[in-house]
């Protein structure tokens, strides 16, 4: 066993001296953090909804960034991550950046005040699309269930899923976020319509 390891060990350490390569250094990249403040007063006939944070399908819950090259194949970039878990960002974000109308307060899960309405959030989709490699896509699907609270008892109001593609324009890891941030701009838009009409 002690053979098997040291044979183990002595190959990296040749493998890493026989590569001229340097290791390039890990880059990391954030969503914006501005917090938007709530100014609306509410009154007790208002909403309050309950943000939960987002869940993330295991394929793409890696912080590094997941590129799809084929209709079957995802690859891995070790270099380039998210600073904090991808569905972490993305929870901040939509909580920062979701209008909702002025009689309805949005907080987040941690927040003790009383909320008769909870959002879920289910991340299905978050990569980088190089199929066509001439045209690559920042890709984000976000599945929304809305629940009804009332004394204690959850009632599913309704559920939609959003996705969104934004091209991905200089070719380079700076305008991937960027892309996903257009995306999720985007969906916060509809999200926000969708939320008042099953209100």
């Amino acid at each position: 066993m002690k053979k098997i390891t040291a044979l183990i060990t002595l190959s990296t350490l040749l493998t890493a001296c026989a590569s001229h390569k340097p290791t390039p250094p890990i880059e990391t990249y954030s969503l914006p953090s501005t917090t938007l403040t709530q100014t609306a007063t509410l009154s007790k006939q208002d909403n309050v909804i309950r943000m939960m944070p987002a869940t993330i399908a295991p394929q793409f819950s890696n912080a590094a960034f997941i590129y799809r090259v084929s209709s079957v194949q995802y690859l891995t970039d070790p270099y380039r991550q998210f600073l904090t878990a991808p569905n972490i960002e993305i929870s901040s974000y939509l909580e920062n950046h979701l209008a909702v109308s002025p009689k309805m307060m949005l907080i987040s899960s941690d927040n003790l005040t009383p909320a008769n309405f909870v959002l879920q959030e289910n991340i299905t989709e978050l990569y980088a699309d190089y199929q066509n490699k001439l045209a690559p896509e920042a890709v984000l699907s976000i599945q929304f269930i809305l629940y009804h609270c009332d004394n204690g008892v959850m009632k599913q109001v309704g559920t939609t899923t959003l996705s969104e593609k934004t091209s991905i324009k200089p070719n380079d890891p700076t305008s991937l976020l960027a892309g996903y941030q257009s995306n999720l701009d985007k969906m916060t838009k509809k999200l926000s319509q969708w939320i008042n009409l099953k209100k």
